[in-house]
């Protein structure tokens, strides 16, 4: 919706930059073994993603191994990215997708960070549906999440409750905050 009401506007998704970085890097894939084990490894190359899931977030120590080893990557490949956003003129606006915002440091590359906070419920739905698993996966993972959020660097809290016109309008304003920011500079 935001991209919609900002025009040059493109979205980076971190999932999709972490999940590239596993299959572009053959150290990532080597740690995964050393600390996970080869149950997280399928066809000796590829990460098996639903094992290493199951590894990562029933264990706050295994997720702890997870992000010291992954957040570096993904802030490397985030600040790659971004530089090569800022010389393409035709890109004005970039929003990054990112539940490990403030713990991967990718914060600091951002202008106008927005939370976005809903049900439990939704969020499950949302991630049954972009990553094609069953309720109890989904339930599994969101609960097995520690995220943090540093709030003195918010500009704002969306409620996504479900009243999408209400939803629409709030964006709306945002967009309206972030072209006026962008004017200043």
């Amino acid at each position: 919706m935001l991209c919609r009401n900002l025009p040059g506007c493109a979205v980076l998704d971190v999932d999709t930059v972490a999940k590239d970085i596993y299959r572009k890097n053959p150290g990532i894939i080597s740690e995964l073994k050393k600390c996970f084990g080869e149950c997280v490894i399928k066809d000796g190359s590829e990460v098996n993603f639903k094992e290493l899931a199951f590894k990562v977030f029933s264990s706050e120590e295994n997720l702890n191994k997870i992000n010291s080893l992954m957040f570096p990557e993904i802030k490397k490949e985030v600040e790659s990215i971004v530089e090569n956003i800022r010389k393409n003129k035709k890109i004005k606006y970039l929003i990054i997708d990112a539940a490990v915002l403030f713990d991967s440091g990718i914060y600091s590359l951002c202008d106008f960070i927005i939370l976005v906070k809903s049900s439990l419920k939704k969020r499950c739905r949302l991630l049954m549906e972009k990553n094609s698993m069953d309720y109890g996966e989904a339930m599994f993972r969101l609960k097995g999440q520690r995220i943090n959020i540093k709030r003195k660097f918010l500009a704002c809290t969306l409620s996504n409750t479900g009243d999408k016109k209400k939803l629409e309008d709030e964006i709306g304003e945002i967009a309206h905050m972030i072209t006026g920011l962008s004017a200043g500079k």
